[in-house]
Formats: structure tokens, sequence, C-alpha cells
């Protein structure tokens, strides 16, 4: 076999050690094929359990730590259909209504750089940061440079951004509360 799944494949929604998440294509969300497709990864040796959503798509295997899962579930794919198994590795179309191809591009590129940028820092710094405190940089930087500034829309907009990003960004949902002994609340999943 020349093609295998990876962590970072497109039919490889999650991967950890012991939980493997599969997403399989729109076209192929059939209740036989995903039966089928549940029957074969249930013979894998290693595998516990196999849960299925024929809405989404996602096929949840629960296995034993094996540094070579992610191959066996592609052999027991590619046993079980040549042409599911390409399609999984190739990924779907998109069929996002209301974003262009160009807006996807940007976007997948931007969280790939927010994500490295997480990682880099220890996820204490992210783009969501990053950006107001450049607009806020900016708008300082011009306000040195500009007298009268208060009069020119162009800087008082970059403030603006500066605020209005740090406000979407972090709304108070997602910010930690802190507690009366002035410890932040556990954050609690929905």
């Amino acid at each position: 076999m020349t093609k295998k799944l990876k962590p970072n494949s497109h039919g490889v929604a999650h991967h950890m050690p012991s939980r493997t998440r599969l997403r399989i294509p729109k076209s192929y969300r059939s209740k036989d094929t995903i039966d089928g497709f549940e029957r074969s990864l249930k013979k894998i040796p290693n595998v516990k359990s196999v849960t299925s959503n024929l809405t989404t798509g996602s096929v949840v295997i629960e296995h034993e730590e094996h540094p070579e899962i992610l191959s066996l579930i592609s052999s027991s794919l590619e046993g079980s259909g040549e042409e599911l198994f390409e399609a999984m590795l190739e990924g779907e179309p998109i069929e996002a209504i209301g974003v262009s191809l160009i807006g996807h591009v940007i976007y997948k590129n931007f969280a790939k750089l927010d994500k490295l940028i997480s990682e880099a820092t220890n996820n204490n710094i992210d783009l969501k940061l990053l950006l107001p405190i450049g607009f806020l940089t900016a708008g300082i930087f011009k306000a040195t440079r500009t007298q009268g500034w208060l009069n020119q829309v162009p800087t008082f907009v970059l403030f603006y951004y500066a605020y209005d990003s740090f406000l979407k960004f972090h709304n108070k949902s997602q910010l930690p509360q802190v507690t009366n002994n002035g410890q932040p609340e556990p954050v609690k999943l929905k």
C-alpha cells in the first residue's frame, strides 16, 4: 500500500494515542457504506469500539495505544473500498455557502499562522491578541507623528479597530471569571 492516513490528512479529523476520529465525505454517507466501514474497523485487533454519525460523517474509533494504528486503519479502509479510501485522502470539495474560495484559503492560512504562534508562545499569544495590539501600535505611532491627529479619521479608526477587535475576539463569555479569592474560575465547557 502506498497511501495511508496521517494525523493531518483530510480523512483524519482528530487523532490521539487512544482515539481517532475520521470524516467520511458527504457523497459516501449512506447507512450501508458506514455500516460496512464500521464492521471493517471492528476487525482490527487493537480497536475497542467504533461509533459513527451518519449525518456528520464522523466515525470515532476508540483503540489501544499503538504506533501503527493509522496504518492498520488505512489497510482496513483500503480493503473495504478503494474508492472511499481515495476520497478520504483527497478530502471534499469546499461547499461553504457565502464563502469564496479565496476567503476559504485566507482563513485556512491564518488559522495555520494562529496555531503556529500559539504553539510557539505556549498558548500565551495568538492572532486574536496580536491583531488588536497591532492596530493600537499603529494608532499610537500615527498619533505621535501627526499633529492634530484627533481631527483625522484614520488614526481614530485605528484606535477603534484595536478596541473593537479585542472585544469581539475576547467577549465576556470567553474570558475567565475571577472568584472572590482572586483565583480564576475553572472554565466550563458547553
